[in-house]
């Protein structure tokens, strides 16, 4: 037996993951089941298997060659009754076609292969519903060079109060989304960046709290309610957008713990943009037994701040 530490790509919005298992010279390969579910979606996982030290990786959820199309997904209740069984999409997902979690139910994830057949298991719940209010004052960043005036983005000052249930334990994620557009009338979106001097945001999980002196900046801000734990706080963030703004959107997440980790983790462990390189370990949280993957619940807000509609049509 030999100690290895296996790389996996994981969703969206995020990169690479790692866990040290003990494992075999001959078993140097391991399924990861990924699932992060929320009551507005259908079940959905995705399937594929681990890359090793010293392998070039794409670092994409997309890479067909990592992905698992024979599996059999099982979504189970806490009692062990079927909920449904996913069937195979394309590029390693697995969806539902009916079902959707439900609020403050527990589900159990139950996946195996052909090539992995070990049942691997993890099992997690949607939170309730968050409940806040907001103040939001958007500036507009111009500048005139001759005749010309030129957008330099729009500027966000943000009030978010967060009315914090005490019957449990929650942890927030938040996020803006701005959509921009362009001369081609094509809009993309970016993630922004959030700037805080907010003492109590997580910027080390296992950490104590930074000096508040120090000011936070990311594309996602992480706070949990252990210090206004069943009282309402407020959390004041800026953030400065890119120009041409089609509409901006504030998201805001009540995760379970195991979600809040994974996500955090992930953050935390990986750069904003990576390139195609060799594999390097990464440390990121799993509520997989003896496995790599996750399988958590959240359940998300957004809220308007812009919509300008007809910009790419003036």
């Amino acid at each position: 037996m030999k100690q290895l530490t296996s790389v996996i790509a994981i969703l969206i919005l995020l990169s690479s993951c790692t866990k040290t298992l003990e494992i075999s010279e001959d078993t140097q390969r391991h399924l990861v089941a990924q699932c992060l579910f929320c009551p507005d979606s259908l079940w959905a996982v995705h399937l594929s298997e681990t890359s090793l030290i010293g392998e070039s990786y794409h670092f994409q959820i997309e890479d067909t060659t990592k992905s698992i199309r024979d599996a059999n997904v099982l979504i189970k209740d806490i009692d062990g009754n079927l909920v449904d069984e996913l069937s195979y999409d394309q590029k390693g997902w697995y969806r539902s076609k009916t079902y959707k979690p439900e609020i403050d139910k527990e589900y159990v994830i139950e996946v195996s292969s052909k090539k992995f057949p070990k049942l691997i298991t993890a099992s997690n719940y949607v939170p309730n519903a968050i409940n806040y209010s907001y103040k939001v004052n958007v500036t507009s960043n111009k500048i005139s060079v001759d005749t010309m005036e030129i957008d330099l983005g729009d500027n966000f000052d943000i009030e978010l109060t967060l009315h914090d249930e005490i019957e449990e334990d929650n942890y927030y994620i938040i996020f803006l989304i701005q959509t921009i557009g362009s001369s081609t009338g094509k809009d993309y979106r970016r993630k922004l960046y959030l700037s805080t001097e907010d003492i109590f945001i997580d910027r080390n999980y296992e950490d104590d709290l930074f000096d508040e002196n120090t000011t936070f900046s990311g594309r996602q801000i992480f706070i949990r309610d252990e210090h206004f734990n069943g009282k309402s706080y407020t959390l004041k963030f800026h953030s400065q957008g890119f120009p041409n703004t089609i509409k901006a959107e504030l998201f805001v997440a009540n995760c379970t713990k195991e979600c809040f980790r994974y996500l955090f983790s992930s953050f935390y462990g990986i750069p904003d943009y990576m390139e195609p390189l060799i594999v390097a370990p990464r440390n990121v949280y799993s509520n997989f037994s003896d496995n790599l993957g996750i399988f958590a619940g959240y359940n998300q807000k957004k809220v308007t701040l812009v919509n300008n509609k007809n910009l790419n049509n003036n």
